[in-house]
């Protein structure tokens, strides 16, 4: 039998997001047996406790959506986790109102969990009779345009990802040719051109630039960046979001401009988070380190890694976070580590073209889990509802969200 200090470890392992597929079926079954109620409760509210100091020891979310729970939502879920490759089947009872608060409310998470983490692909059928009922909207994908100086205007192929500059040319990964450059070629100032790479909503594009450094742009951004880099530092500018993965150079700092934030750095790996329209300014560290300058005049911030910044009307916060909650998109995920909606689905929007409209009394709703970025619009939408308890419609391009019938 597993040691439960083992299985504590795996529980800790999830919470945090760090565990792997054969680790997370290990807990399910575990977590499945009858009369493990009582330890269940213990380390969820240990959990909680850990990381939610001095509020209730479980959200008022998770009580709503327990009462909210009927037969057909409990069976669904329970189909939901049969869906798992690996996974053995388990009662509905197990999950029945007769469970402590907390221990219902844990298996909720691990089940919703389940449904997040390994949601398995459906029937093409059974895609087809959803296609036929019911309108739906594709994940986004690689979709980027160039704008280069002379005024030549690239599409890029969305059946590429990535764009390298190198010896004066524009070229995939695979090295076929985008477009040549003149590397020599300068303005009237003696900078170098410039070509700006933008992806739309529903959009994004890796690009190496002409000193090795790696850049992923999320949807709805731009970086603005040189044919070669001159002078005393590597400079490019950005709006939107982007991870980067900078090259070595002591001699000439890699200098990142976006909104009234400077980010200088020698070599590091760092994502900034910089769309207008949030009014902030997000600078999470990898690795390495950055120097942060809040505004003209300020002074200037170290970050070490696990940090993050805030930079919000010229007021620059620091604290320490889990970096991958907010470098995982790069990686082809959505990580919501009790966020409240306003934070979450601003995301999704940009990822499926999509607007969310809302009461206000969901903005004190949170949400944790990981979902593909790679499923249907629908999937995201009904992990969602399982999430929150909400009701999600979609109409055209607008995703319209109520209480459901019965909730307060």
């Amino acid at each position: 039998m597993d040691r439960q200090e083992d299985i504590q470890e795996l529980f800790k392992k999830y919470v945090n997001n760090d565990i792997s597929r054969e680790e997370f079926l290990k807990l399910l079954q575990y977590l499945s047996a009858e009369g493990r109620e009582e330890q269940l409760s213990a380390w969820v509210r240990n959990e909680w406790q850990a990381t939610a100091p001095g509020e209730e020891a479980l959200p008022g979310e998770l009580k709503a959506l327990l009462e909210g729970l009927d037969e057909q939502l409990l069976a669904r879920l329970d189909g939901s986790v049969k869906r798992i490759p690996g996974y053995r089947q388990r009662s509905v009872r197990s999950l029945r109102r007769k469970w402590l608060l907390t221990s219902a409310a844990i298996i909720m998470f691990l089940v919703v969990g389940a449904v997040i983490w390994y949601t398995v692909p459906r029937s093409r059928h059974a895609s087809q009779q959803a296609a036929v009922k019911t309108h739906d909207v594709n994940p986004g994908g690689n979709r980027a345009f160039l704008a280069i100086g002379n005024g030549q205007r690239v599409v890029l192929d969305s059946n590429q990802a990535a764009v390298i500059v190198q010896n004066g040319a524009l070229r995939y990964a695979d090295g076929s040719l985008i477009t040549s450059l003149n590397a020599d070629s300068s303005h009237a100032n003696g900078q170098p051109e410039f070509v700006v790479l933008t992806t739309p909503p529903g959009g994004q594009y890796r690009l190496t630039l002409p000193d090795g450094t790696g850049v992923w742009v999320n949807a709805s951004s731009s970086i603005r960046y040189p044919v070669r880099f001159t002078g005393t530092r590597r400079e490019v500018t950005l709006s939107g979001e982007a991870y980067f993965e900078v090259q070595k150079n002591p001699d000439m700092p890699f200098v990142v401009l976006s909104g009234g934030q400077e980010l200088s750095v020698l070599g590091t790996r760092f994502n900034i988070s910089a769309y207008p329209e949030d009014k902030r300014i997000v600078t999470t560290l990898v690795e390495g380190s950055v120097k942060i300058l809040p505004g003209v005049g300020s002074q200037p911030r170290l970050l070490v890694p696990g940090q993050q910044s805030v930079l919000k009307d010229g007021d620059l916060s620091v604290k320490k976070v889990e970096v991958g909650y907010y470098t995982a998109w790069k990686d082809g995920l959505f990580v919501f580590n009790r966020l409240p909606v306003q934070a979450i689905l601003p995301q999704i929007e940009r990822w499926y073209d999509v607007q969310f409209r809302y009461p206000a009394a969901m903005e004190r709703t949170l949400m944790w889990g990981t979902v593909s970025r790679n499923v249907m619009l629908s999937e995201i939408l009904e992990v969602l509802a399982l999430n929150t308890g909400w009701k999600f419609t979609l109409q055209g391009k607008t995703v319209l969200i109520s209480p459901k019938t019965g909730m307060n």
